[in-house]
């Protein structure tokens, strides 16, 4: 009886599982931007690599696969985080020819509520570079 009921959940989760990598695999299809479908690979792919692991490890006999299974999960979750950021990081440069310097601050224009950083036209001293509208 304990034994069906931990397969139903086992198989429950890896199920679930599949589901989210399916979702992620839209997403990347279907997002208009890249910050979107860079979302979708990470979320969605993170939680379905949990629940996948955490089926797997009702269905293993053993603690050290059950163990070696959450240790991937987490390289997945951390291999994630930090190829979505350098991702994000290279569109933004390559669609603003640069990050911006952390010394950069963003004003806010009262009567237009435009937002600029260092190089705006309004800005002192600037050499009247980029504008970005916001607000």
């Amino acid at each position: 009886m304990i034994a069906t009921l931990i397969q139903i959940l086992a198989w429950s989760l890896m199920i679930s599982g599949a589901l989210f990598f399916a979702t992620a695999a839209v997403g990347m299809v279907r997002f208009p931007d890249i910050f979107c479908r860079l979302h979708a690979a990470a979320k969605a792919d993170t939680t379905g690599m949990g629940l996948l692991c955490a089926g797997l490890a009702l269905k293993s006999a053993s603690w050290s696969t059950a163990a070696l299974l959450l240790v991937i999960w987490l390289v997945v979750m951390a291999s994630a985080a930090v190829n979505c950021q350098l991702l994000a990081r290279y569109s933004v440069e390559e669609e603003h020819g640069g990050l911006p310097h952390s010394d950069d601050r963003m004003h806010l224009d009262p009567d237009s509520g435009a937002a600029w950083g260092r190089g705006h036209a309004s800005d002192p001293g600037s050499r009247g570079v980029h504008k970005q509208e916001g607000g």
